[in-house]
């Protein structure tokens, strides 16, 4: 299941709001943003930001082709998220503010659905909603979460993306 609680007195609102935001998704999207938490997980770092919800639409999606038939694959986007970021993480490290252990706040450890989600990924989520009621939809799609995060986006997803459709061409 999806959690977006960081605490108890905040746990009941949370919950609400992450019902309103995850009640339209179908069982796709659903898979993607589990996804995308444990890709956020495997990487040790302590939310799901946008580069790790793309993560999660490339894993989630059924085309052989890779990412929409881009040629895109999970391993290409994992190298490629791991290779931008991989001096944050360390910084992050060095610095005291990641403990790149999987382990939340007080040591306890963290499953791959109680991984929270960033202020910029909520962004997303928020857009796919708003963009879901503008156009007359009654339910999510991976697709729309892709208009979303490419519409909200902190640019982290469009750096990732950009990358991988540069090695993909770049191999044939």
């Amino acid at each position: 299941m999806i959690s977006v609680s960081s605490g108890k007195a905040k746990s009941n609102r949370s919950l609400y709001i992450a019902a309103g935001v995850f009640e339209k998704f179908t069982k796709r999207p659903i898979k993607a943003v589990m996804f995308s938490q444990r890709e956020a997980k495997a990487l040790e770092v302590e939310m799901v930001y946008t580069q790790h919800l793309l993560l999660g639409l490339i894993a989630e999606d059924r085309f052989s082709g890779g990412f929409l038939g881009s040629g895109i694959t999970i391993e290409m986007g994992r190298q490629i998220v791991k290779s931008i970021w991989h001096t944050d993480i360390d910084d992050k490290e060095e610095n005291g503010k990641g403990n790149g252990s999987g382990l939340g706040p007080e040591g306890a450890e963290v499953s791959a659905t109680d991984v929270p989600f960033s202020p910029s990924t909520k962004r997303v989520f928020e857009a796919v909603v708003k963009y879901s009621r503008i156009m007359g939809y009654n339910y999510i799609e991976p697709k729309h979460i892709a208009v979303g995060l490419f519409t909200v986006d902190d640019e982290s997803a469009g750096r990732v993306l950009k990358s991988a459709l540069y090695w993909s061409y770049m191999d044939c």
